[in-house]
């Protein structure tokens, strides 16, 4: 009963080992797994960067929708080769935690610890897009993509709360980061902003509330127009 007592002590201080543990729990397995599906096109890429690979665009940092996504795991092809599988899930895995640990402290800003803990418990239980996760084409895009979408709205959010300007320009340049790294995991992000704007941040339907409101939506989208109407995938350009 001690012992009990001692780990739920434990977890309730360092929630981020719970985790990690339920985390490896759920996805610990994709260590024993090979290439599958579009997997193949990122190892292709390994030695042939200045090919485009169907989706993944020419040279270290690709190009379209999804650049970016060979890069990380080129620099651990350079360090440990692609015969053994192991390092890449490595990376992915360690992405998930952070994407996880992210997702519960975005929720713990912005409702309460309570609520933000239960949410990371069950984003780390692995229901949500579990194959993505597993599969290596798409993982780090996700995770990266859950990660500086959580930045971006706490950020947004202490700038609600404490109406510091910078924290406002800080949350436009994460915002900018996301959609430039990830644009193809978060062309959604642009309404969660306005929307959060205007039933958080907009104080009242005063003249003065409303324009700084327009205000703020005015660069936000000038920066959505602006990544998204240079990507020449359709299923980016048809949300503009």
């Amino acid at each position: 009963m001690e012992i009990f007592k001692g780990l739920v002590t434990f977890f309730s201080k360092h929630y981020w080992f719970l985790l990690l543990i339920v985390v490896f729990i759920s996805y610990g397995q994709i260590l024993g797994m090979y290439v599958w599906k579009d997997d193949n096109a990122i190892f292709f890429k390994f030695t042939h960067l200045s090919e485009p690979a169907g989706y993944l665009g020419t040279g270290l940092f690709g190009g379209g929708p999804y650049r970016f996504s060979v890069t990380p795991y080129w620099f651990v092809y350079k360090i440990f080769g692609y015969e053994n599988t192991v390092p890449f899930y490595v990376l992915t895995l360690f992405f998930y935690f952070l994407a996880t640990f992210s997702v519960y402290k975005l929720f713990s800003q912005i409702i309460s610890e309570k609520v933000g803990k239960l949410a990371g418990f069950l984003f780390a239980a692995g229901y949500i897009g579990s194959e993505g996760f597993m599969w290596l084409a798409s993982s780090m895009i996700q995770s990266v993509s859950i990660i500086l979408s959580s930045i971006t709205l706490i950020l947004y959010y202490l700038y609600s709360v404490k109406g510091k300007l910078y924290l406002f320009f800080l949350s436009l340049l994460f915002y900018f980061l996301t959609i430039q790294i990830t644009p193809v995991r978060v062309h959604y992000l642009i309404l969660v902003l306005i929307l959060f704007d205007f039933f958080w941040i907009r104080k009242d339907l005063k003249i003065r509330s409303l324009l700084l409101f327009l205000l703020r939506t005015l660069v936000m989208t000038s920066i959505f127009f602006w990544v998204y109407t240079g990507l020449s995938d359709q299923r980016t350009t048809l949300v503009v």
